[in-house]
């Protein structure tokens, strides 16, 4: 089953996305509220766990694409 992982800079989006997962019964390899500074490593500790896809917006999402 494919893991995901959720990456969000605000406590609120983290409550938001476990409810969602919840609701759809989605597998959630992790939901973390993260600094941007700590963006890319967050995302290399996500994969090297398990996730195979990682959610993130904005300035955040932009840094991992790179």
């Amino acid at each position: 089953m494919v893991k995901i992982a959720v990456l969000v800079l605000y406590s609120g989006m983290t409550k938001i996305a476990e409810r969602i997962a919840k609701e759809q019964d989605i597998d959630i390899a992790c939901i973390k509220t993260i600094e941007t500074v700590d963006t890319v490593n967050e995302a290399r500790m996500a994969l090297e766990s398990g996730a195979h896809i990682i959610v993130a917006r904005g300035y955040q999402a932009k840094l991992i694409k790179r």
